[in-house]
């Protein structure tokens, strides 16, 4: 059985930022209804497309051993989780009118946000040796 943790967490990352990108990202409640704001809408295109990026590292084959699983990927989720984090406490700058509404940040920058630390701990993770794969 193949432990490779590192690999299997930079796959579902890259995945998960993928469908972050079409989650609700902002929330705006204005007097003629709720306005949403989904990630593929703003800076959720750009982390998308480093998701796809993280995810297509993480399907490849070829390993290293005994070294770390994908610096690249560990970096790109890091931009990833930075763009995220940007979002969150940056809300205002993305509905700058808010006088009379009220806004809140959605699901799907949560979701991207987690999705890309689980990118930066299986990108920066090391690969088991094939001995430590042969012990179980």
């Amino acid at each position: 059985m193949n432990k490779n943790i590192g690999k299997r967490l930079t796959t579902m990352a890259g995945a998960g930022v993928v469908i972050g990108t079409f989650l609700p990202w902002l929330s705006q409640a204005t007097p003629s209804g709720i306005e949403e704001l989904y990630g593929f809408e703003s800076d959720g295109i750009i982390t998308g497309i480093l998701g796809i990026v993280v995810l297509m590292i993480g399907l490849r084959k070829q390993i290293n051993i005994e070294k770390r699983y994908s610096i690249t990927s560990g970096y790109l989720s890091t931009l990833i989780s930075l763009i995220a984090l940007s979002d969150i406490f940056l809300e205002d700058f993305l509905f700058p009118d808010t006088r009379f509404v009220t806004s809140s940040v959605g699901l799907g920058i949560y979701f991207t946000l987690t999705t890309g630390v689980l990118g930066i701990l299986g990108g920066f993770m090391k690969t088991p040796s094939p001995a430590d794969n042969s012990k179980s």
